[in-house]
């Protein structure tokens, strides 16, 4: 979407583009059948985009240049002052340092800081204290790099709303926590005193003023059997038969008036939501002020999700707008459902793209003999090169699976990808295309607001096309569906024409598969605890909350999402279903019962406490050390024959909001979930919130690369669903908590028996 009257056409969907001075009628398969395909490398796509986020050209190559030589030390990096003053001099680490022609490792570092990195105008904090962001690779205008230190909070909106509501809700929950601690002081201090374990002689340090039990007593009961007990060690522990005969078993003598720290429980939780409530009110007026304050392509702009599927001429869509709009439509962009053709033409770029980059720069790509005969002499000259055994290994065991995922591809097998492609691209040409969706973009945010007013027909004559019943709404015999959009680069073009049916089922197919994945995770870390302990569960369950995400956004490359916002959403109530059964819920359904407040290594609150020290510690660790970034900006980066390829290692690592909302959302489910047992718990989900602020500001800042500026509708989901779906677990789980003390399982009988049990018992 565009607002100016100089139109380009940039194929992403496409499209038809309409402006009051020119009117283009270009569907992308009339452009490619009168230009054929040898231009193809040259169409740009909207996934190719968001994946390097950035388009190099000679200027810009030379801009990156010029700043690897004037860029201040003190305003770069401390890894790239690193890399430039002590490794870059040795070939060990950059072997192609002294060829002739070969890549600029200091120009691919100064690409990382002006492309990937976000940066400011110097001098641009304004009365509302807001450094504003310039645009990628600007060269005019002095820019720096944001402080991940000394960054102030009213600089995020320049990421999205999402982003700015993300870390002011992180701050605000943290102290709410903090706060609750305090309150909870009077039940830490019980769980500790002599009255309720005779202050819990033997715990560690954290383990103190948790429920914990250390005082049990043995009684007699001549009912119980050894099959109702547990077969772990631990329950055997609890079961016993005297010389006797008689039946002994062993209680759980901890005690006092529970009472008291019951109600300071209930009264945390009246606090925590009224806070909610208030963060939320706040959270929201603050998202509107923001949306006022910054204006987009949205503000101005609406969204036909329903078009006739032949109204291809955008003059019909214009004179239909313009009845709501004091001034004219600005543009007006026509999708069509090549999604198909769109999806071929990006995988044939990529290929030939990754072509392009093995072979000589003098080299035809069109030319297919030229094309052959340049491979040719790549792998000869390649198999020339001497082969040490870390190679051989790689190519032999690490690059085959690399291929099966079309990474790392020989240069002849991209040639003949290449070839394929480009018939089946023919072919698709050759189909005829409908309308999918129509973008309108007013002058004025006053035609924006009466069309969307004017237009609003309701779901049913919408689903019914009952033209009778919105007659305003009728183009060409059809009841229109009219929205307000995303954000020009959160709209997911390839998906737009995806019916209802197919996102729902795939949806609901993806969710029973992540749900099974929850059930084997389960299954190891039950397995982990029952034969290790909490020194491999503990930290297994952190390792399970890194990767299962991973897994889940590969399930999420078959659903269909009209926009980036949803597609978040999406992917958002998946992971924190795992995270949430796999931190909390999890441990509390594979202990036993009485391993509720005891103290073995595999009980639920050593468990818990270590899953604690574990979010605390290996979570932050792991995502600063960037791992995979590293290996890419220096080993991979390099050892690349061409600047552009050595380029596409510093394009920043990719983050996903809606993923971090889900390790928000899942230390505070944590922390109330446990509320009642540990209440130090608040004091641990405060630090683990404050270090997750910190550390992903300094993520956001130095590690991320770029991705769409998202909304709030991640946001307001998880403080809608999740934080109050958490606190409504926690007053149920908190009251069945208090119910079921002493947790033994062991009952006075209604009737007492009238025989005098007390004694010593031997041989028991």
């Amino acid at each position: 979407l565009c607002r100016s009257s100089s139109l380009k056409t940039e194929a992403v969907g496409l499209l038809v583009l309409h402006s009051p001075h020119q009117s283009f009628k270009m569907p992308l398969v009339e452009e490619l059948s009168s230009r054929g395909l040898q231009g193809l490398d040259s169409t740009r796509s909207y996934q190719s985009k968001r994946a390097v986020g950035f388009q190099m050209n000679t200027s810009t190559a030379a801009a990156m240049e010029e700043f690897a030589k004037k860029d201040d030390d003190r305003d770069k990096t401390w890894s790239r002052r690193f890399v430039e003053k002590y490794v870059a001099k040795y070939k060990w680490y950059f072997p192609m340092r002294d060829k002739k022609d070969g890549p600029n490792l200091a120009a691919a570092w100064a690409f990382y800081e002006h492309v990937t990195l976000p940066r400011y105008f110097s001098g641009s904090e304004e009365a509302d204290h807001v450094q504003r962001r310039a645009e990628r690779g600007e060269s005019v205008e002095e820019t720096r790099l944001y402080s991940p230190w000394f960054t102030k909070a009213t600089s995020y909106i320049e990421w999205g709303i999402g982003i700015d509501s993300y870390f002011s809700s992180l701050k605000m929950v943290a102290c709410m926590l903090f706060v609750a601690g305090l309150l909870n002081w009077h039940n830490l201090r019980f769980f500790a005193s002599e009255e309720y374990s005779a202050g819990q002689p033997g715990l560690e340090s954290f383990q103190v003023g948790s429920a914990i039990c250390t005082e049990y007593e043995w009684v007699a009961c001549p009912t119980c059997t050894e099959d109702q007990f547990d077969s772990t060690d631990a329950q055997k522990e609890k079961f016993g038969v005297a010389a006797d005969d008689t039946v002994l078993v062993k209680r759980n003598a901890c005690g006092g008036d529970l009472l008291a720290p019951g109600m300071v429980n209930f009264a945390t939780f009246f606090l925590l939501l009224v806070c909610m409530v208030l963060m939320s009110l706040y959270l929201r007026a603050r998202e509107i002020r923001s949306d006022e304050d910054k204006l987009t392509a949205t503000d101005y702009s609406v969204v036909v999700r329903n078009p006739p599927p032949n109204a291809f001429d955008p003059d019909a869509w214009k004179h239909f707008f313009e009845r709501f709009a004091a001034k004219q439509v600005s543009c007006v962009t026509i999708a069509i459902n090549n999604e198909k053709l769109l999806r071929k033409l990006i995988a044939r770029r990529i290929h030939r793209n990754n072509l392009r980059l093995c072979l000589p720069p003098s080299t035809n790509l069109d030319d297919e003999d030229m094309v052959q005969n340049k491979i040719a002499e790549l792998e000869r000259e390649r198999a020339s090169e001497p082969k040490g055994c870390l190679s051989c290994l790689i190519s032999t065991f690490v690059l085959p699976i690399f291929h099966t995922f079309n990474m790392f591809l020989p240069p002849q097998t991209s040639f003949e990808k290449v070839v394929k492609l480009t018939g089946e691209i023919q072919e698709l040409q050759k189909q005829e295309y409908e309308v999918s969706n129509v973008f309108v973009t007013f002058e004025t945010e006053e035609g924006q607001r009466a069309a969307l007013t004017a237009l609003s027909s309701g779901v049913v004559n919408v689903v019914t096309n009952n033209t009778a019943g919105a007659p305003g709404a009728v183009f060409e015999d059809r009841v229109l569906q009219v929205e307000e959009p995303a954000e020009p680069d959160a709209v997911r073009w390839l998906d737009l024409s995806a019916t209802f049916s197919r996102r729902i089922s795939v949806r609901l197919i993806n969710l029973a598969i992540t749900i099974g994945i929850v059930s084997a995770a389960g299954v190891c870390v039950a397995a982990a605890r029952s034969n290790v302990g909490t020194v491999l569960s503990g930290p297994l369950v952190s390792i399970f909350n890194s990767i299962i995400p991973q897994v889940v956004k590969l399930l999420m490359m078959f659903e269909r999402h009209y926009t980036e916002n949803s597609y978040q959403t999406s992917l958002y109530l998946k992971i924190t279903l795992f995270r949430w059964i796999n931190t909390a819920a999890l441990i509390k359904l594979i202990t036993p019962f009485p391993g509720t407040i005891t103290e073995g290594a595999t009980d639920v609150l050593p468990s818990i406490i270590a899953i604690f020290w574990s979010e605390l510690t290996v979570t932050p660790v792991l995502k600063l050390l960037d791992l995979y970034g590293n290996f890419k900006k220096h080993i991979l980066a390099p050892r690349t024959r061409t600047q552009e390829q050595m380029n596409s290692n510093f394009i920043g690592t990719f983050y996903n909001l809606g993923e971090r909302n889900t390790d928000f959302s899942k230390v505070l489910f944590l922390v109330f979930f446990y509320a009642a047992l540990y209440p130090a718990g608040f004091f641990f989900g405060a630090a683990i919130l404050l270090i997750q602020h910190y550390s992903d500001k300094y993520c956001l800042m130095r590690i991320w690369g770029w991705t769409p500026a998202l909304g709030s509708e991640v946001s307001k989901f998880s403080r809608r669903y999740f934080f109050f779906g958490a606190l409504l677990a926690y007053a149920l789980v908190s009251a069945f908590a208090w119910a079921q003390f002493p947790y033994d399982n062991i009952c006075d009988p209604n009737q007492p028996s009238d025989q005098d049990y007390s004694g010593i018992y031997l041989d028991v």
